[in-house]
């Protein structure tokens, strides 16, 4: 699952990256796999007519936070586990754009 993460923080500190332009944003995305337990991330820095995804490797903490927010969420909102979540989206064949 992927989880689009606001940006709280001073994202331009944080990524080394110059968001100074009125026309600038970072947008922070986490890849959550219930089933392994892992998380990848990364983010991508767009502007009108430019757009850059890079990788990004959280700390420990910083994993251990995001999983937790994940889960948490999950659990106000559909009052399942990430695993159940995951489990009942893929038994009920949804379909978006075309793609199961």
């Amino acid at each position: 699952m992927t989880a689009y993460l606001e940006t709280w923080f001073n994202a331009d500190k944080k990524f080394h990256e110059d968001l100074s332009a009125d026309d600038t944003w970072l947008n922070l995305y986490a890849t959550y796999d219930p089933f392994k337990d892992t998380l990848e991330m990364h983010y991508t820095v767009e502007t009108d007519d430019f757009s850059s995804t890079n990788d990004y490797h959280p700390t420990e903490n910083e994993e251990r936070i995001v999983k937790e927010l994940i889960r948490s969420k999950i659990r106000e909102e559909y009052d399942q586990s990430p695993q159940e979540f995951c489990r009942e989206f893929s038994e009920n064949d949804i379909q978006m754009g075309g793609q199961t």
